[in-house]
């Protein structure tokens, strides 16, 4: 009898520990400040108020209810942390809570399963919902970082930037000089305000070491979501959780770009034709950390901006500012160098002097339209490689795609020979800049001869002059051509199939001959009729 009594009891104490085990980790520290206590009789609303003000305390972010409900919460709270109570109280009338970004949002018990379990519709934001037709839009940007004092010298205007351009003062910027494959330009600017191409600004800072770009990155957002750039690094506080336990929480510091675009379309009854415009929602931040025994600093500077914006278009995002100290040893040369030991002559002889230095960074955004994916899926391998609206619109082959064309129809063939024959008079006419026009007996032909300014890939970039018509050379396989410098000689070492042409560029893919490479400084020849 006592032995089942005692396998009774047994089983009742196994069975009372499976029920009620414990399901949380215990916690070891909970601050006196993160406890609260409410009456039963206390309206939901205003329990959830209370509750938010100690969510906003420690954890910057409020409560939200997005249906406002009310009723007695209908359970006595003691000396309970401020979270279990909330979890406590919501659970009782079948809620939950969701922690987002910026805020604790309620929701139904349901809801929250159905978004664990992966059956609930795609409900993503507030207010936003992904449509079989939504666009999505390319975020092409460029981080500027340059001396605040030599721009402020050349007499640079950031606010004047419109459509790729920026207006300096000639009158404290006197000469620019410039050299690099693509311009060569050397001279007094004779006006008192001009406006340049901030690309080639850039090089003309990175070459007088005013400045240098940080970086280039590019992201496709779909419509309505959030796009984050960051250039720098995150660092860990160790910090208690609502249980006590010590974590690590990461920040993020350095360059951080957050862009969130929406697509406008035009519902106009006067202007039916009129293309779609770009919404775009900008926070920029630069931060820096500097940790302490004590607590860790963080430097931050940030701008918000909304900005609307046609397609292709480019937008400037200035007036950043961060100051550096640089430590420079100054004296005598090699007596201010030496040991402290050495008869003290480093001391005599030299001095360190604490220079600041105060840099602007610059951010340019542009934002492009892409195809929707039922307009892409349509598309075959060849119209993809068409397809190059916003990528021939700077000398720059870094906005290609590098994808193989297949050919679909017969190449347009060519003579090599005739090739060399115009090649070679060009280049005895206009050496070392063979890049004009040469007329045959023909009068209806045209010669042009474009030099390969970029290669990468299995594409080429080419410089025409004089400038072809758009669609002159789309489709045609063209003669690469190269002069040797010693004999004179100009060979054909391969083939290009010109994509596509813009103004007095082209995108090309080559085919090189038999043990030959396509290099820059490579010409193509190409004749029109």
């Amino acid at each position: 009898m006592k032995t089942k009594i005692l396998i009774s009891m047994a089983a009742l104490i196994c069975i009372f520990q499976f029920v009620y085990a414990q399901n949380e980790i215990p916690r070891e520290y909970i601050s006196p400040e993160e406890l609260v206590s409410l009456h039963s009789e206390i309206d939901l609303s205003t329990a959830l108020d209370l509750l938010s003000e100690y969510a906003i305390q420690f954890l910057k972010k409020p409560i939200y209810d997005p249906q406002k409900r009310s009723g007695i919460i209908g359970v006595d709270i003691r000396s309970l942390h401020w979270k279990k109570a909330l979890g406590l109280i919501l659970s009782r009338r079948g809620l939950w809570y969701v922690e987002k970004p910026r805020y604790i949002e309620v929701v139904a018990a349901t809801d929250m399963e159905a978004s664990l379990t992966g059956q609930s519709k795609m409900n993503l934001d507030s207010g936003v919902e992904l449509k079989t037709d939504s666009r999505e839009i390319k975020i092409e940007t460029t981080f500027f970082e340059g001396d605040r004092k030599a721009l402020n010298e050349i007499g640079l205007d950031w606010s004047t930037f419109y459509r790729g351009k920026v207006n300096i003062d000639a009158r404290h910027a006197g000469a620019l000089e410039v050299s690099d494959n693509i311009v060569s330009f050397k001279g007094t600017i004779p006006q008192n305000l001009i406006g340049v191409d901030l690309d080639l600004l850039l090089k003309v800072f990175d070459s007088k070491k005013f400045g240098k770009v940080l970086a280039q990155p590019q992201v496709v957002v779909t419509e309505g979501k959030e796009g984050v750039i960051q250039v720098g690094q995150d660092f860990s506080i160790k910090e208690r959780d609502f249980a006590g336990n010590v974590i690590d929480r990461f920040y993020s510091t350095g360059t951080i770009l957050k862009v969130t675009p929406y697509v406008i379309l035009n519902e106009s009854e006067e202007n039916p034709d009129q293309p779609p415009f770009i919404f775009l929602r900008i926070h920029v931040e630069r931060s820096t950390a500097h940790p302490d025994v004590v607590s860790t600093i963080i430097n931050k500077s940030q701008a918000n901006s909304f900005i609307q914006l046609f397609d292709g278009e480019e937008t400037l995002i200035a007036g950043l500012y961060s100051t550096e100290k640089n430590i420079i040893r100054k004296g005598i040369p090699i007596l201010k160098d030496m040991p402290w030991w050495f008869l003290g002559f480093p001391y005599i002889f030299g001095y360190n002097r604490v220079e600041e230095a105060e840099k602007e960074l610059v951010i340019i955004i542009k934002a492009s339209l892409l195809k929707t994916v039922f307009d892409r899926q349509k598309l075959s391998k060849k119209d993809v490689m068409m397809n190059l609206k916003h990528t021939v619109q700077q000398p720059n082959l870094e906005r290609y795609e590098p994808q193989l064309m297949t050919e679909t129809r017969p190449q347009l063939k060519q003579s090599e020979s005739m090739a060399k024959t115009v090649a070679n008079q060009t280049f005895r006419a206009v050496d070392p800049q063979p890049l004009r026009l040469v007329q045959t007996d023909n009068a209806r032909s045209e010669f042009h001869i474009g030099k390969i300014i970029t290669v990468k890939d299995q594409l080429v970039l080419v410089h025409w002059n004089p400038i072809p018509l758009d669609n002159t050379f789309n489709g045609q396989s063209l003669p690469i051509v190269r002069k040797n410098n010693s004999s004179q000689k100009v060979d054909t070492v391969g083939k290009a199939k010109i994509i596509q042409t813009k103004k007095n560029h082209s995108v090309a893919k080559f085919v090189p001959h038999p043990n030959q490479s396509i290099q820059r400084g490579d010409y193509v020849v190409g004749k029109s009729k």
